[in-house]
Parts: C-alpha cells; structure tokens; sequence
C-alpha cells in the first residue's frame, strides 16, 4: 500500500476508507490546497502505520479498529481546521461561517443554562411558597410559570411542578448541552 493511495484486498475495506476519507476532505475543504494535503497525508499514514501495528485480523477489522480509535474526522480537526482560520489560511466567507456557527451555539448553551437555572428556582420556591410559585393559568387565559400574585390565578400542576421543573433542569443542564456539543 502506498500512503497517498492504498490498495486493499478487501473491497469492504476499500468502503470503509473511501467513506472516512471523503469525510475528511469535506471537514478539510475550508483549508488551503496544501495545508490540505499536508494534513491529509499524515492522516493517511497515521492509518496505515496503526493498521500495521494491529496484530490480528484482516483489513477490514484492522482498519475498522484504527478509524474507530481515531473517532469522527471533526472530532480531532475542528481545532487544525480553527488554528487554520486564525493564521489566515481560509477565505474569509469560511471564517464569517464558523464564527456564526460559534456564536449560535453560544447563544444557545447560554439559553440552555439559564433556563436550566430558571426551572431549578422555580423548584425551590414551589417547596418555600406552594401557593406563589408554579405554573399558573391566569383568569386573561394566559399560562405563566414562576411567583405570581395567584389572585384569579389557577394553579395548573399543583406539588407536580417541582418534579417537572428538576426534569427541565436535568434536560436543560445536561441533555440538550451535551447536543450542542454533539452537532458543532
């Protein structure tokens, strides 16, 4: 096998290694056309060199258990790929691109936190002031959640709602963050 392209015996291997690679030259196309390839190569032979080093099984396992090792291509490029954008080797469309990108999922892992928070108070008061705080259906036929003057109010969840606030919480805090993080 020759690390700019490799043969293999295996036709399922030769699969496996199409996929991952056109995985890679997407996550890479930002890049300019050589440090593209300079981070190509290398991964290319860090694949071959781990596929040599495994000692049992056939091309396909082999391979198999060095791309699964090495995880998703954006798992270990984001950051040569942000190092990349700082150094000025992308166009400045890709940079506007991933700078929104960042800051939408900011904004979102903010949100996530702070309604997160808002539903752990909301928890706490309803066990100080059962009868202030919850989620209430005001008589102008609008539902509002928190410390509310309950006067025409009707209290819609009643002891409930200290359950389903720590479920919010536990989703806001550690769910929906752990997405954000998944699909950057």
């Amino acid at each position: 096998m020759t690390a700019s392209n490799p043969k293999f015996q295996d036709s399922s291997a030769t699969r496996a290694w199409d996929q991952y690679f056109r995985a890679v030259d997407r996550y890479l196309k930002p890049l300019s056309t050589l440090r593209r390839q300079e981070i190509r190569d290398e991964l290319v032979a860090h694949v071959l060199d781990g596929m040599d080093a495994e000692p049992v099984g056939d091309e396909s396992t082999r391979l198999a258990t060095v791309l699964s090792r090495m995880g998703t291509p954006d798992s270990y490029l984001e950051g040569v790929v942000e190092d990349a954008a700082l150094a000025n080797e992308t166009g400045a469309g890709w940079r506007l691109g991933q700078g929104l990108k960042s800051l939408g999922r900011t904004v979102g892992l903010a949100t996530t936190y702070v309604l997160g928070l808002m539903a752990l108070l909301l928890a706490i008061g309803r066990a100080f002031y059962p009868a202030e705080v919850g989620v209430f259906r005001m008589s102008s036929g609008w539902i509002v959640a928190g410390y509310v003057d309950n006067e025409g109010a009707t209290d819609l969840l009643g002891m409930w709602s200290i359950p389903v606030m720590i479920a919010l919480l536990v989703v806001f805090w550690f769910v929906l963050p752990r997405r954000f993080d998944r699909n950057h």
